[in-house]
């Protein structure tokens, strides 16, 4: 009766996430509230340039005329026809970023060569996204055509991929609708190398889950391989963020792979081999990092029990918490402050930084401090592994 209790808890709690996390996205698997709730009214909201976005691109004094959705013709003040812009949110249905699509407006000149390119309002990782105009993901687009297409091959951020990549498709994609082109919807599957190794990384914890708990060197090798491989080099980890995409988004097979397939074993192992916490304890980046700093020093603080008592539950307020500020529109800039972007450090915010390196110090003395009592990844994925 006790474990239908839990289960049943952990469901209405999951229930609370997605529910939460629809309300401050307004979107569930990558469709909106209203389609979902009245699929006739599908509409395609597009923003429209306005004149201080006008002005930043260079035409000062020019006015919109309306050409098809999404498109609209730039005439100056002598009535002259002297360009287009789009919004790429129309011509780009498919391509997401991060936290979802990266809407820009695309201004091409009448011989079809891109003029300038203006990011809109996105839900890509603050300092992901700065990266990404930083590294000149969006300027390396101007003077590009429709012609020049086929030869051009576009720079990605390392760290920002998922950002960089949507950029360039949503470029590439509204490029080519000038003049009347379209590009396929359907993009030619590329795996990334680095996807792979991480999806390996995975696998092998769950083979060492089975094989390699009572072998300290066995445990060691792919402790370091989760800090060295999956996080400083392939840059993946669960995290909020990354479980906050997929409900409001959705994602494809190939992108979202190291998310699917981790979430799949976090079911999977406990329900079939009564393995609890497979990836946190087998495969996260930070807890293998927290666990081998604590190898430095093996007497441990040894913390009052009362205190023990009353972080007990500190996880699940935690995780809750935050659940609440999504259901009020704060936790845009919270979700960011989870320390696993430490293992992206080009990227990573001071904040990040601070939390990750006191957490870090802090396993020297006790064991994995963030995993046991931070940690609102790791809650979320405790409830998930419990549906058993």
């Amino acid at each position: 009766m006790k474990n239908i209790f839990q289960t049943l808890s952990n469901c209405v709690i999951l229930l609370l996430l997605i529910l939460a996390t629809v309300s401050y996205k307004g979107k569930l698997f990558g469709h909106k509230v209203e389609e979902l709730t009245n699929p006739q009214e599908k509409q395609l909201v597009l923003q429209e340039p306005n004149q201080t976005d006008l002005s930043q691109a260079g035409f000062v004094n020019s006015t919109l005329e309306n050409t098809k959705e999404g498109a609209w013709t730039i005439i100056n003040s002598r009535g002259a026809k002297i360009a287009r812009v789009f919004n790429s949110l129309k011509f780009s249905e498919g391509v997401n970023g991060f936290g979802g699509p990266v809407p820009l407006f695309v201004y091409i000149n009448n011989n079809g060569e891109v003029l300038h390119v203006q990011a809109l309002e996105n839900n890509e990782s603050t300092q992901f996204w700065q990266s990404v105009v930083d590294k000149g993901i969006l300027s390396q687009w101007i003077g590009k055509s429709n012609e020049s297409l086929g030869n051009f091959i576009p720079d990605a951020v390392s760290g920002a991929t998922l950002s960089s990549k949507a950029v360039n498709q949503s470029m590439q994609k509204t490029i080519s609708s000038f003049g009347g082109n379209s590009l396929s919807t359907s993009s030619p599957i590329k795996i990334d190398y680095k996807t792979v190794i991480a999806l390996l990384v995975v696998l092998s914890g769950a083979f060492m889950s089975f094989y390699g708990a009572k072998s300290k060197a066995l445990r060691t090798i792919q402790l370091v391989i989760n800090v060295v491989v999956l996080g400083f080099w392939c840059g993946r980890f669960m995290s909020i963020k990354a479980l906050q995409s997929l409900v409001s988004n959705g994602t494809d097979l190939v992108a979202g792979s190291f998310v699917l397939l981790t979430l799949l074993l976090t079911i999977a192992l406990p329900l079939l081999f009564k393995k609890q916490s497979f990836y946190c304890t087998w495969v996260c980046p930070l807890g293998s990092a927290q666990e081998l700093a604590g190898r430095v020093r093996k007497k441990k603080i040894k913390i009052p029990k009362a205190i023990l008592n009353l972080l007990k539950h500190s996880k699940a307020v935690i995780t809750m918490a935050m659940f609440f500020l999504l259901w009020l529109g704060l936790a845009s800039s919270v979700v960011e402050y989870e320390p696993f972007t430490i293992f992206i450090y080009k990227h990573a915010s001071v904040g990040v930084i601070i939390i990750a390196s006191v957490t870090i110090l802090s396993s020297i003395f006790i064991n994995r401090p963030w995993c046991r009592f931070a940690c609102p990844t790791g809650q979320v994925l405790t409830w998930i592994n419990k549906f058993n």
